[in-house]
């Protein structure tokens, strides 16, 4: 198991839902970090010194199939990023070793959650998944 993250690590957010980027200038829309009802926290995949390849299967393997959902993309950003909104990114190693959470989310507050996963959205990375055909 990989030890507390670093702030500098890259950590990946699966996408499942066309709702989460905008093809047109391959954005990240703030839903893709918005935490599930009731729920303070958002699930991503720490990536550091894996291939592309590797953080493609991860997203395939434990998420997109788990859901029975085709993976579309993920986006990446950096742990610092979401420790600067005062949130936390705390290992969390089920269903795979590099599973964390960003953590931290108001419950209460759904305009500061929707302000928070507006900022993460901007700093974040889109990256689509091209399948051959």
């Amino acid at each position: 198991m990989l030890e507390s993250v670093n702030p500098e690590e890259p950590l990946s957010r699966y996408i499942l839902k066309k709702a989460y980027y905008r093809p047109s200038d391959n954005t990240v829309k703030p839903n893709a970090f918005m935490p599930p009802s009731g729920k303070d926290d958002v699930s991503v995949y720490r990536t550091v010194s894996l291939s592309n390849e590797d953080i493609w299967q991860i997203g395939m393997t434990y998420v997109a199939q788990k859901r029975g959902m085709p993976l579309l993309g993920r986006a990446e950003l950096i742990a610092c990023d979401a420790i600067a909104q005062g949130l936390s990114v705390k290992p969390d190693p089920v269903p795979h070793p590099r599973h964390a959470n960003i953590s931290g989310f108001p419950i209460d507050n759904s305009a500061k959650t929707r302000m928070i996963a507006l900022e993460l959205a901007a700093r974040a990375t889109l990256h689509l998944l091209k399948i051959d055909s």
